[in-house]
């Protein structure tokens, strides 16, 4: 029953809350980290794994 619900509903948990210090500090929802899920963090969720998650930029790091 569990599987169902969060198959049929996942949206719903893998949103983030909507947070008044973030619309404050006029960063406005712009960050992957408080992103709501949707077509805007998808795309960044895309761009971060290919710029800054690569293999090159991990080795790169650790130097």
């Amino acid at each position: 029953m569990t599987e169902q619900v969060l198959k049929h509903n996942y949206q719903a948990f893998a949103s983030r809350p909507f947070m008044t210090a973030e619309k404050t500090l006029e960063i406005d929802f712009k960050s992957i980290v408080l992103a709501p899920f949707g077509n805007y963090y998808k795309r960044l969720r895309r761009i971060y794994t290919a710029e800054l998650l690569s293999l090159k930029r991990v080795a790169l790091s650790h130097v």
